[in-house]
């Protein structure tokens, strides 16, 4: 399903933001709605639906495992013509109801390994901008005075070390499960018409067809 909702909110890019709203209601998809109720940020909410279908869909062809999550998801805003201006709110989802479309999709839509991986690395983001901006901090006493707390520091940078962790573990299990599956297609394939992997097209291409 989400190839195709992709492909189809790809079609109404340049059309009103009602109209891609309209569409997604005509499938019953609300998830998205307070991205384009809310109008205290000025983002474009089609780019925020187009966004988060291809950074955070199991079968979005623009997601390579093992490759750094920033460098990837800087190439799918460049890949939809997203500026620079918002690319910070949209990678670290710091609107509040991007961060909530992009875990209702998530939980919604993906399988149970791929929604670990995915939250894992929102997960990871977070602590990585926590410790990153030295964000721990204590109050002494009565006063407006605030010391950094390294303990609280060395529990994030642990949890970080224990994401780390599970986000390669979640990628493994995905790729060898992706291999699986792409054995039992070649198997059926060879089955049905002698082919196998040769005759086979991994992707329609419709995606790469929308966007000039």
């Amino acid at each position: 399903m989400t190839t195709s909702l992709l492909n189809e909110c790809l079609k109404l890019r340049l059309e009103p933001s009602d109209r891609m709203l309209e569409y997604l209601h005509s499938i019953n998809l609300h998830i998205f709605d307070d991205l384009f109720q809310n109008r205290e940020t000025d983002y474009d909410p089609r780019h925020a639906v187009l966004y988060i279908l291809t950074a955070y869909s199991e079968d979005s062809p623009l997601i390579i495992l093992r490759q750094d999550s920033r460098v990837e998801q800087e190439n799918i805003c460049d890949y939809l013509g997203i500026p620079e201006l918002y690319r910070h709110n949209f990678i670290n989802l710091v609107d509040k109801s991007i961060r909530r479309a992009v875990t209702n999709y998530v939980h919604s839509f993906s399988s149970q390994t791929f929604r670990w991986l995915m939250f894992a690395k929102i997960q990871y983001r977070d602590y990585e901008m926590i410790v990153t901006n030295r964000d721990f901090k204590v109050a002494e006493g009565d006063t407006n005075t605030y010391n950094y707390s390294m303990p609280d520091h060395n529990k994030a940078v642990m949890a970080m070390y224990s994401l780390a962790k599970a986000i390669s573990q979640c990628e493994k299990e995905i790729s060898q499960e992706v291999k699986r599956k792409g054995s039992i297609l070649e198997m059926e394939e060879v089955k049905s018409d002698g082919k196998g992997k040769n005759g086979r097209k991994r992707f329609n291409g419709s995606i790469e067809n929308i966007i000039k």
